[in-house]
């Protein structure tokens, strides 16, 4: 698999995470990203690595709509953000 793909796609994965205005939010998709990127980088089999970069692309346009409808509803800072 090339590189650069799957290098953008975690990129893309982590600035939809940081989107989140809430905290909680925000800080567990990042560490989820990264934790499943890691696991990831012992992937050998071309089979799995493809279906684990289509979850993935499907993950990220789930982040973006979610991310969207959170931010359409205001809520306070939390005590972590303060």
């Amino acid at each position: 698999m090339d590189r650069t793909k799957v290098l953008k796609l975690f990129r893309e994965t982590l600035r939809a995470s940081r989107e989140f205005r809430d905290y909680n939010f925000r800080s567990y998709f990042w560490r989820r990203n990264v934790d499943d990127f890691r696991k990831a980088a012992t992937l050998k089999d071309e089979t799995e690595i493809k279906a684990f970069l289509e979850k993935k692309s499907e993950n990220l346009e789930m982040l973006k709509r979610q991310t969207i409808i959170q931010n359409l509803y205001h809520t306070a800072p939390s005590v972590m953000e303060q």
